[in-house]
């Protein structure tokens, strides 16, 4: 059995430069030392056979290295531009390990130092750094801002296991440009904030995802009267998703070619990118994630996709948003099971949401508590993981494109004329 995660990795704008790669085999409760050379080349062989494309979403990912995986140069089979080399702390400076990290920096890799600490170990390899990676648990604010100011005059400072907005201001303040943990989905909510007509719109759209059967009828409205999502639905018709060589004869026609499963992820797609379009875009991939995972594991579970689908997306709306969650679910219904997860109260979609942030966290101990307690087979994290992560780096880059006017997209859907539409 074993564990596949990645954490991202943020700049001080709150936007993702790379990913961590998280392993754990599923034999121990935390990892031993002398499974690191195994563990490291676990990841390694991993991220090969699942591809590294498609695990990175065009970022780099940061890979632990032990001294096995340098002295041997295996991290040397992934192109220098994709990754991180990142030297974990176990590793002696020994000659061998020396004359790896040369040929590394000769050969175009970026090397970082994790958990420094300035001892015996870590200071014969800091002419090779060009990041150091800093544990905030284990290290006070006097001996993080020392770091920086000491040993990072050519190396930039990566401040690890950031876990709260006031960490990362104190990290700011101190001198790091780049950030690990999941502080940013600590809410800052905002003093007497209220809901934008037009994101209540969207939030009024997004419950149609949590109904049984979908209102096409209500859908049709709510888009006829926003020339924004009339504009995204269009553009999407007409992505490389779609294709399609045929005239669109009005919004309900093409409400229908997409479909209802299609419809509902279109709906959060679009809804949720224009609530988020202020937010840290991490935030939006983590909802599409938790969205997508939750979905793909609905039939082990034994949930409605669509609701779990809905759970996921609105796990993070608070931070989102600004508003507490509970004001959010005054002013927009979801399904009283779903509504009551959201809001902290025990049930089996509770369960669910807090093994796919715990896996995604890479707390695998308690995703295997939760697994036994839900009676679901931890082997089936994995395949589904992943395959969530690459339908986010699908969507992201898509929704991206999407809010390009000037992006170069395939022949046009035809629109027929007298429906309020327009070529596209």
């Amino acid at each position: 059995m074993q564990y596949m995660a990645r954490q991202p990795i943020l700049d001080g704008d709150e936007q993702t430069q790379g990913y961590e790669m998280l392993y754990r085999a599923g034999m121990h409760k935390t990892a031993q030392f002398t499974d690191i050379d195994n563990a490291s080349r676990s990841v390694l062989e991993q991220i090969i056979i699942l591809g590294y494309k498609e695990l990175s979403g065009g970022k780099r990912l940061y890979v632990n290295c032990s001294t096995d995986v340098l002295a041997h140069e295996y991290i040397s089979v992934l192109p220098p531009e994709a990754v991180v080399v990142e030297i974990l702390e176990t590793v002696e400076p020994t000659p061998a390990i020396v004359k790896a990290c040369e040929q590394l920096k000769a050969n175009g890799f970026t090397i970082a130092l994790d958990d420094f600490v300035p001892n015996s170990r870590t200071l014969p390899l800091l002419p090779f750094a060009d990041i150091i990676k800093v544990d905030f648990r284990a290290t006070d604010e006097r001996t993080r801002k020392e770091i920086v100011d000491k040993y990072c005059k050519k190396a930039r400072p990566l401040a690890e296991k950031v876990e709260t907005r006031a960490e990362y201001k104190s990290g700011m303040k101190a001198g790091y440009s780049l950030f690990q943990g999941y502080f940013f989905c600590e809410p800052v909510l905002l003093a007497n904030q209220e809901l934008s007509p037009s994101k209540l719109n969207y939030m009024r759209l997004m419950e149609q995802i949590g109904r049984a059967e979908v209102d096409f009828k209500q859908v049709e409205e709510v888009i006829k009267s926003d020339a924004a999502l009339c504009y995204r639905l269009l553009r999407y018709l007409n992505s490389y998703a779609f294709c399609l060589r045929t005239t669109i004869t009005s919004i309900r026609h093409a409400l229908t070619l997409l479909g209802e499963t299609q419809l509902r992820r279109w709906i959060a797609v679009a809804c949720v990118s224009v609530a988020a379009e202020n937010s840290a875009q991490c935030l939006l991939a983590t909802a599409l994630m938790r969205a997508r995972f939750a979905e793909l594991l609905a039939p082990k579970a034994k949930c409605r996709a669509y609701e779990l689908f809905l759970l996921g997306m609105f796990s993070v709306m608070d931070s989102i948003l600004g508003i507490p969650l509970s004001q959010v679910l005054t002013r927009v219904k979801v399904p009283k099971d779903v509504e009551a997860a959201l809001l902290g109260q025990k049930n089996r979609m509770r369960e669910l949401l807090d093994l796919i942030i715990a896996y995604d966290r890479g707390n695998f101990e308690k995703t295997r508590t939760i697994c036994a307690q839900m009676h679901l087979d931890p082997n089936d994290l994995q395949e589904d993981y992943i395959r969530a992560l690459q339908w986010v780096d699908m969507v992201s880059g898509l929704s991206q494109e999407l809010a390009q006017p000037e992006a170069v997209m395939p022949p046009p859907v035809q629109v027929a004329a007298g429906n309020g539409l327009r070529q596209v």
